[in-house]
C-alpha cells in the first residue's frame, strides 16, 4: 500500500507564496517545536530536524510529531 503523504487544509501561504506540503510540513513543525520549547529553540537546529524527520514521518500531522517528540511536557 502507498502512504499518502500530509498535505495542509488549507494550504499555507508565507510572503505571498504557497508552501508545498514538504514545506509546510517543515514549518509547522518547526512552529510547533518552538511552542513547545517556550521559544527556547536554536532555529536551524530544529529546521534540519524536521526535513529528516520528514522523510520518516511525512504522512503524519507535523503538530502531533513535535509533540510526541518534545515528551511529556506537550
Amino acid at each position: 500500500m502507498l502512504a499518502v503523504m500530509w498535505e495542509p487544509n488549507p494550504p499555507i501561504v508565507r510572503h505571498g507564496i504557497t508552501l508545498n506540503p514538504r514545506q509546510a510540513w517543515i514549518h509547522l513543525f518547526h512552529q510547533e517545536w518552538v511552542r513547545l520549547a517556550e521559544g527556547l529553540a536554536e532555529d536551524q537546529s530544529v529546521l534540519e530536524v524536521a526535513a529528516e524527520l520528514h522523510e520518516k514521518e511525512g504522512t503524519r500531522d507535523p503538530i502531533e510529531v513535535a509533540r510526541e517528540l518534545f515528551g511529556p511536557a506537550a
